[in-house]
């Protein structure tokens, strides 16, 4: 970063060698807000969530491609390695999640976190609880001799992306989980079980052929955005009441990556969206034009 003048710093452009310039208290700011300490010099997720587990607030949760997880906890100025151990201990020993979401069905102090593998292994977790619960084939929380799996309408799935959004209101959460050829499942809060969004439902939201393998709620501009594997951006637009896609620019994620990021969330203490791809973090506050955040 050189310093231009009182006011302007110039940044490198990512991977060109080209430059912008941008006012330095937007910098600052940026930086201050991203918290990296912790965490490994080559570190590289590929599955990023919050979650408000913890009585204090906000966590987030980093899972690299060695399966190593990293958590923030709430008024922490550094990330913590979950160890062995502690896998172990919350019944997450060799799970390999590459999906993870939570939401509150049943009010923000029943909480649920919901981790998915590549194989359709799900675990979940309510708030208050110390491990996770095998969501399996043949759990059966009522004991009605159905699993909640099979009244859920989830036999057989597998997802890849998972997230939730109040797209309907604020009483009417809804879960969208994407699988790797780009069906959907979805279910609103109130219903008994997941249904498949397709047909003319998809179609006249703008997601017809569309494949999502990232994908984030944010709760300031009530959007959801969602990438493809080309890095293709979809925002959904209120005035259009469609998914519409995000024009490129210098500072997007498509002219940045060409593809998707390896990781992404919104952080709602902050109000910002983190992306990473490469190992390299990005911050956005419209969710549209990212900058590079640096950490060693």
């Amino acid at each position: 970063m050189e310093k231009l003048d009182d006011d302007l710093v110039r940044h490198d452009y990512i991977g060109t060698g080209e430059t912008y310039n941008t006012f330095e208290y937007e910098f600052i700011n940026f930086e201050k807000l991203v918290v990296l300490d912790g965490l490994p010099n080559d570190f590289e997720p590929i599955l990023a969530y919050t979650h408000n587990q913890h009585p204090d607030g906000q966590i987030t949760s980093l899972w690299n491609r060695e399966w190593g997880i990293f958590f923030l906890a709430p008024n922490s100025n550094s990330f913590q390695e979950f160890t062995e151990a502690d896998k172990a201990d919350w019944n997450l020993d060799g799970f390999k999640a590459v999906a993870g979401y939570s939401h509150t069905f049943d009010g923000v102090d029943d909480e649920l976190l919901a981790l998915w593998d590549r194989n359709g292994n799900v675990k979940f977790m309510r708030i208050g609880e110390t491990s996770f619960t095998d969501y399996d084939d043949v759990f059966d929380s009522d004991g009605d001799g159905i699993s909640n799996r099979e009244e859920e309408a989830l036999i057989g799935f597998s997802a890849i992306l998972g997230y939730t959004n109040f797209l309907n209101g604020p009483d009417r959460e809804v879960i969208s989980l994407w699988d790797s050829d780009g069906n959907v499942k979805v279910m609103t809060q109130g219903d008994e079980n997941f249904k498949d969004y397709e047909g003319v439902e998809r179609a006249n939201n703008g997601l017809e052929g569309f494949n999502a393998v990232e994908g984030y709620y944010d709760p300031i501009q009530n959007t959801v955005f969602l990438w493809d594997i080309n890095g293709v951006l979809l925002k959904w637009d209120w005035d259009e009441e469609s998914f519409v896609d995000v024009p490129d620019s210098f500072f997007s994620t498509r002219d940045l990556f060409g593809s998707a990021p390896d990781a992404a969330y919104y952080d709602e203490e902050k109000d910002i969206a983190v992306v990473w791809f490469d190992g390299n973090v990005y911050v956005s506050d419209n969710g549209e034009n990212f900058r590079a955040i640096s950490y060693a």
